[in-house]
């Protein structure tokens, strides 16, 4: 009897299909078809999982953003001070451009490809919405505890995730920049002007 292969590896499975497919033809240039050829699977193995192109793209976005912002929340949850959680930006910044090109160049493609579709937009606002309320968390943590001075609190969260995005963006369309130096530069800035002083 051939042995039954569980439902969340068969999804996986297809997702890594999709996301090959993805990365050379792009959304737009993907059908249902390439998918099924590229998985290897039947195309009622392909619907059983997924209903339609648009489910299938959520998911594989989906997972390419947790993949991407998985240094970050672990940065959220460290059990450090936050002026050093703030210095981790710049770590899980470096671990990012550091990725695989497919990787690190898949949300952009996404968003240049299905950006005018209201549904995907409102989704990708909901995960930047849900690491801006994490930032936000971690900012407010600093001002009580007095390692950061008192700052305009959404100001700073959207300047931090504005900031980073920018350098990754600059990084992903190849300006002649040592990304990793800029990264350093930037949030030695960002805590030098956040950083609580006592007047003397």
């Amino acid at each position: 009897m051939t042995p039954r292969i569980d439902p969340e590896e068969r999804r996986e499975e297809i997702l890594d299909a999709v996301l090959r497919c993805f990365a050379r033809t792009g959304y737009n240039g993907t059908s249902m078809d390439d998918v099924v050829e590229e998985s290897g699977l039947s195309k009622g193995t392909l619907y059983w999982h997924f209903k339609n192109k648009r489910e299938l793209f959520m998911a594989a976005f989906d997972r390419v953003m947790n993949q991407m912002v998985e240094p970050f929340m672990q940065m959220f949850e460290a059990d450090v001070p936050v002026v050093e959680r703030l210095r981790l930006f710049e770590q899980s910044s470096k671990i990012l451009v550091s990725a695989e090109q497919e990787l690190s160049t898949m949300p952009l493609n996404f968003l240049l490809e299905i950006w005018q579709d209201e549904e995907f937009s409102q989704h990708y606002l909901d995960v930047l919405g849900e690491f801006a309320n994490s930032t936000r968390e971690m900012i407010r943590e600093g001002i009580e505890n007095g390692e950061l001075r008192e700052v305009d609190v959404d100001g700073v969260t959207w300047g931090i995730m504005a900031l980073y995005d920018g350098i990754f963006l600059y990084h992903l369309t190849g300006f002649p920049m040592k990304s990793a130096n800029v990264f350093e530069v930037m949030t030695n800035v960002l805590i030098e002007g956040l950083v609580r002083r006592d007047d003397k």
